[in-house]
């Protein structure tokens, strides 16, 4: 799952640096526009792209906090079960 945010973010932010830090190059959007309601259309479809980046970056955020606590927790198990074994070897040696 990681491995394909990373491939999306990455595809996204190449676009944001061919566009000058912007995802949608605005003044294509405005000067491209046949009429008002083609404007219009056009900004609407620019918002909602901006809107799908900022979700897809906090998504990808979300999934390495999840990812690190997840890792976070397995070596505190792993530590447990070791500490626990050398204390079990302890006893039997005793």
């Amino acid at each position: 799952m990681l491995t394909r945010q990373e491939e999306l973010l990455g595809d996204r932010l190449r676009v944001l640096q061919e566009n000058d830090g912007n995802s949608i190059k605005w003044e294509e959007v405005i000067f491209g526009s046949k009429d008002l309601g083609d404007l219009f259309s056009r900004v609407m479809a620019g918002k909602k792209i901006a809107e799908q980046d900022d979700k897809m970056i906090s998504a990808y955020l979300e999934t390495q906090e999840k990812l690190a606590e997840m890792k976070k927790n397995l070596i505190t198990k792993k530590e447990e079960r070791v500490q626990e074994k050398n204390h079990c070897s302890f006893k039997r040696n005793n």
